[in-house]
């Protein structure tokens, strides 16, 4: 089985309005998505080494910079942007197993009903995947400050990487 895909929302402040992205621009953002504060955490509650982690999954943005204006992040999603990228990444997920990082990933799949932690398989035409919520691991989301959320999140992930073969 190939990795398994994780998605998050957009690249963080740092990487998107840093120099190398000034440079590189979309290059630099898909090669670094997902691997700052947030990929760390991602890795460390599975229990894996945080290059481990990496050669277990393939990581992706569905905004390739950072959306915020003012150094604030909240309203400015660009969900209508999201959602016509997430809907181009269809292809690209064809029988794979993807992680959605948060509500807005979800909403940009129109997965409105799909619940945190738990597998549901999906597809339209002839492309098919299966996908799963985890909670957006940002410091600013507070079902991360209980100990027994991030122990569910932590199995549910380590059971899901195990799964695959780097």
């Amino acid at each position: 089985m190939t990795r398994i895909v994780v998605i998050g929302q957009a690249l963080n402040r740092a990487a998107g309005t840093g120099p190398h992205f000034k440079r590189w621009g979309a290059r630099w953002a898909r090669r670094v998505a997902i691997t700052g504060t947030i990929g760390r955490k991602l890795a460390r509650l599975s229990g894996l080494e945080f290059h481990e982690w990496m050669r277990r999954t393939e990581r992706l943005n569905l905004i390739n910079r950072w959306p915020g204006r003012d150094g604030i992040f909240g309203d400015a999603f660009p969900m209508k942007e999201a959602v016509a990228n997430a809907y181009r990444l269809h292809p690209r997920l064809h029988g794979r197993m993807v992680i959605l990082l948060g509500r807005n990933v979800a909403d940009a799949f129109t997965l409105t009903d799909l619940r945190e932690l738990r597998w549901c398989a999906f597809g339209c035409e002839e492309l098919e995947w299966t996908m799963a919520i985890v909670p957006h691991p940002s410091g600013l989301n507070r079902w991360w400050n209980d100990a027994v959320n991030q122990r569910k999140a932590g199995r549910f992930l380590l059971k899901a990487y195990r799964e695959v073969k780097p």
